[in-house]
């Protein structure tokens, strides 16, 4: 049973990865069928299988012979494998979908030092129905706003993203999950050119992972 829910994720990861790709190239979502993001060529059925497709093609578009991005495939194993996670209960639905928001936020705040609102606002929408609306979650989403208008040194898609974490971790874990992620960008900044801004989210979600890993081994 649990292999339908790995094919049902990697099937959610390709789709989303799909949709996310059309949001940071400023293409309508849903309004056509699924093309070569290089030579534009319609993608056929045989193209689309989640895993099988890009293993089978090499890693490479069927039609132009250009390289696919490793994020599709990555995409795609991700999803399948906290689609098996959530069959064995190791994760819950909220958090099921927590992951998947953060990884598609963390690509495009890698990509662009930005996200698409409608990004965190389907997870929230989703997420808000079957948690407890806290005062911590109203908070970040005040910082949020405040960001936009005061330099306070760490943007507002930032905010968003603890906003959505706030809806599953309680305060203490919320102090850590901030502490452990500056930790985490510090140390990666040491490496990077002194000038060069750097992402937030991916630190906030590779530092929810641990303290979620945390929660399961101790």
């Amino acid at each position: 049973m649990f292999i339908f829910y790995f094919i049902f994720g990697c099937l959610g990861g390709s789709f989303f990865d799909c949709q996310v790709e059309r949001l940071t190239k400023n293409i309508p979502l849903l309004t056509k069928r699924s093309f070569c993001f290089h030579c534009r060529h319609p993608l056929s059925f045989w193209d689309l299988i989640p895993l099988f497709s890009q293993l089978i093609l090499k890693g490479k578009c069927r039609y132009c012979d250009q390289v696919i991005p490793k994020s599709h495939l990555l995409s795609e194993i991700l999803c399948g494998c906290l689609g098996v996670l959530y069959f064995f209960q190791i994760i819950s639905f909220q958090q099921l979908i927590l992951c998947c928001a953060l990884y598609f936020i963390s690509f495009c705040d890698i990509r662009s030092k930005s996200f698409p609102l409608v990004l965190w606002l389907i997870p929230f929408m989703l997420l808000l129905p079957s948690t407890t609306f806290s005062l911590f979650t109203l908070l970040f989403l005040l910082f949020s706003v405040l960001s936009q208008k005061i330099n306070i040194g760490i943007g507002s898609g930032d905010f968003l993203a603890i906003s959505l974490i706030s809806f599953d971790l309680q305060l203490e874990q919320l102090l850590w999950l901030i502490q452990l992620a500056s930790f985490l960008a510090i140390i990666y900044f040491s490496f990077k050119k002194k000038n060069e801004s750097i992402p937030f989210v991916p630190f906030l979600s590779v530092s929810y992972l641990i303290i979620l890993s945390s929660n399961f081994l101790f």
